[in-house]
């Protein structure tokens, strides 16, 4: 079984080889914005490892309205996070991240026995257990563009699939990313899906599950919100049972 001290230096070997593909330097413009498993203690104590891979991330913008920044750490931002307010406006992406890792790692609550954020912030926590990734690791626009997601894939997929072995999990979870960028390179055969609702299809493989979704923010009622939430969580109650 991993510990704490092999993984945390298969992380750091991962930071480096994207600073290294994307050419990081700290008088760039534009930089990588690191990310992967947010706390690798909480993560290795996780009763199921879950890894959330998602388009790109987003910073500042310049004057034309093109993406700018970065040269920071995913990672070390969100174990910072203690309240809603902290996430600021990227808080609907993270909201469902959180109520979904709290209730896999809670006996597959669902979303109606899911604590509120806003009056148990230790909910918060969930997240930090899983792992984060995005396929572009560059700052991007709030509305991703396809053709660029796919490039990024192209160019630096080595990168994600890398993270995938090393984070091994037991849930993968694509929002909005699977698809498209990965099914031929984890071997997904598409004739096997099985469903959860209208949000969510899910690949049972080698003892893990690839659970195919919209993005986090995508849910626009709370009744949509209930119905993604609970799709994911009950996809991965029903591979449970299986290993």
């Amino acid at each position: 079984m991993e510990n704490e001290e092999t993984l945390t230096k298969k992380c750091e070997e991962i930071d480096n080889e994207v600073r290294k593909l994307y050419k990081y330097k700290k008088d760039n413009d534009i930089n990588p914005i690191f990310d992967g498993v947010i706390n690798v203690g909480l993560y290795l104590k996780s009763k199921f490892k879950i890894l959330w891979i998602l388009k790109e991330p987003y910073d500042a913008f310049d004057e034309n309205n093109e993406p700018k920044g970065g040269g920071w750490d995913f990672k070390e931002v969100l174990n910072k996070k203690q309240k809603k307010e902290d996430f600021g406006k990227s808080f609907k992406t993270f909201q469902n991240m959180i109520y979904i890792s709290w209730a896999i790692a809670n006996d597959f609550k669902q979303w109606k026995d899911i604590p509120n954020i806003e009056k148990n912030p230790i909910i918060i926590n969930s997240l930090k257990a899983t792992a984060f990734i995005n396929i572009k690791k560059t700052p991007g626009k709030t509305k991703s563009n396809p053709v660029v997601i796919s490039k990024a894939f192209k160019d630096y997929g080595e990168i994600l699939l890398h993270q995938i072995e090393n984070y091994n999990p037991d849930i993968i979870i694509f929002g909005g990313t699977m698809l498209d960028q990965f099914r031929n390179d984890l071997n997904i055969d598409i004739s096997t899906a099985k469903h959860a609702g209208d949000f969510v299809s899910y690949f049972i493989k080698d003892k893990k599950i690839y659970i195919s979704t919209n993005h986090p923010s995508y849910p626009k009622s709370t009744e949509n919100e209930e119905e993604y939430c609970d799709g994911i969580i009950n996809a991965a109650k029903e591979w449970s049972k299986q290993k």
